[in-house]
Order: C-alpha cells, then sequence, then structure tokens
C-alpha cells in the first residue's frame, strides 16, 4: 500500500516573502504538494490548484512523504516561521504518512493534544499554535482518500488505521475533526467530500483522476492524483470553505468553474 509514497528528496531553497497583503501558506505531503514527474499522467498535489479558486498569493510549502512530525525539521518548515504574519492564513493538510510504522513520521491519532507522541499535539504546537501566535488563521484539512480499485472505502483508504507491532492504529480524520471541534479551529473535511466523490464515481471512473507512469492502466498510483484530480479537489475544498465563516471565504473566486473530464489533455499542456 505504502510502496509509492516514498519520502522525495527535492531542493528547498532559502525564500523570504515580502509580502504587505493576506497569504495562504500550505503545509503538507504529496497530496498538496508540486511535483517534476516525467509520468504519462504527472503527480499534482491540490494545492498546486487552488489559485483557480482562491485570489490570494498562495506559497505551497508541502513536501512528498513528509508527516506532521517530519516536516518541522525541513527548510520548508522553517521559510514558514520565518514568514507567516498576522493576517496570513495557514493550510494544514497532514494523515498520510503520519500513520506510517516509521519512527521517523509516525504520530498517534488515539492519544489527545497534551501527549507529545500524538498527531493532535503536534498539529497544535508545530501549526496552529505559530499560526495563532503570529495572528495568522489555522485551518485544518483532513486527509484525501487513497483509491480502492474495488471501490470499497474503509480501513486504511480513509485513513483508519490498524494497530502494528509498536505502532498502535487509530482514525487520523477523525484526530482531525476533534482537535477542529477542541480549538474552534475551522476543519475542512476532504476525508468525506473524497469518499463521498469515489464511491459515486465508482472504480473505473476515478482512474482519471489519478498519475500513471505509462499509458498502461497497471501502472496507476492509486494515492496520488493527476492535474484533473488535483483541480477537482481544490474546487470541493473551495466548496467546503465557503459553508464556514473562515475569513478566507472572503478569497473565494465567485465566477468559479466546475472541471470538466475532457479538460484533462489540455491541462496537462499547460
Amino acid at each position: 500500500m505504502f510502496d509509492k509514497e516514498k519520502i522525495e528528496n527535492v531542493v528547498q531553497p532559502d525564500v523570504v516573502i515580502q509580502m504587505s497583503e493576506p497569504v495562504l501558506y500550505l503545509v503538507g505531503d504529496s497530496t498538496v504538494c508540486p511535483f517534476n514527474d516525467t509520468y504519462y499522467y504527472p503527480r499534482y498535489g491540490y494545492g498546486t490548484q487552488l489559485f483557480r479558486y482562491l485570489n490570494l498569493p498562495i506559497i505551497n510549502l508541502a513536501l512528498s512523504g513528509r508527516s506532521s512530525k517530519s516536516f518541522i525539521s525541513e527548510k520548508n518548515y522553517q521559510t514558514l516561521l520565518q514568514n507567516i504574519k498576522k493576517g496570513d492564513f495557514l493550510l494544514i493538510s497532514f494523515g498520510h504518512n503520519d500513520e506510517k510504522p516509521d519512527l521517523l513520521r509516525y504520530t498517534n491519532a488515539s492519544l489527545k493534544i497534551d501527549n507529545p507522541s500524538s498527531f493532535q499535539y503536534y498539529l497544535f504546537t508545530f501549526y496552529i499554535k505559530i499560526a495563532l501566535d503570529r495572528g495568522a488563521i489555522p485551518i485544518l484539512c483532513t486527509p484525501i482518500v487513497r483509491r480502492n480499485p474495488a471501490g470499497e472505502y474503509a480501513g486504511i483508504y480513509i485513513h483508519r488505521i490498524d494497530d502494528t507491532p509498536s505502532f498502535p492504529g487509530g482514525d487520523y480524520a477523525e484526530s482531525i475533526r476533534l482537535l477542529g471541534k477542541q480549538l474552534g479551529i475551522t476543519v475542512l473535511d476532504l476525508t468525506h467530500r473524497t469518499k463521498e466523490l469515489y464511491e459515486t464515481l465508482g472504480p473505473e471512473k476515478t482512474i482519471i483522476l489519478h498519475a500513471r507512469i505509462t499509458e498502461n492502466l497497471n501502472s496507476i498510483d492509486n494515492t496520488h492524483i493527476n492535474i484533473y484530480g488535483a483541480t477537482l479537489i481544490a474546487n470541493l475544498l473551495a466548496e467546503e470553505l465557503s459553508k464556514t465563516n473562515n475569513p478566507l471565504t472572503k478569497h473565494i473566486i465567485s465566477q468559479r468553474v466546475f472541471p470538466q473530464e475532457g479538460i484533462l489533455s489540455h491541462m496537462l499542456c499547460i
């Protein structure tokens, strides 16, 4: 299941962002970040397509393979700390890698915010609190589903993980929902929305949302989305955001166009 969700080394240049207007910072994993693929259908995190739905500067600091725990050792995290300011927004989307049996990335979804080994502790201490202390507005996103070729969405496909030796399982999306409720932080439930979408489309139609290494359908990547999938999920995020009273709603583009399947080939050439 995790064989295509490896940590990737990428160049993280030193960036000093001098912007007086509000900025949306994105932190997260491969479902959010940009890629530089030579795939048949390349990978695109949904963060790369949010510009289609939000009219403010967006700085995508998300990195493939990182968890809420491992991301804080990255240069991109230091960029966040050095630049986020009053009036900015911080969209936080982790979970895919926090659930893995890996000491460098794993956090426990079943423990509470006051436990230093918990998923909630990392989300609060290193992201939410940082934003609040700087006068920025944090927003939590639950992780998007993994595609199930059988079309069944439960367990690991929706981030409910069983116990393994030394790594207790838990429900990572629910942990985010509970944390948001406890702290009064906006939660955009992309786990629920993508589960609904994937169940409606079925296994055959969800193929078109995902990256592929070659023309052969056996090369499909059931975790990572292509530009069409990224655009579709960015649109879902904007829809969920529009239902909230978060100040970021003021930056939603009013004339949004729902992404159509037929634009995939055109978009791949952009």
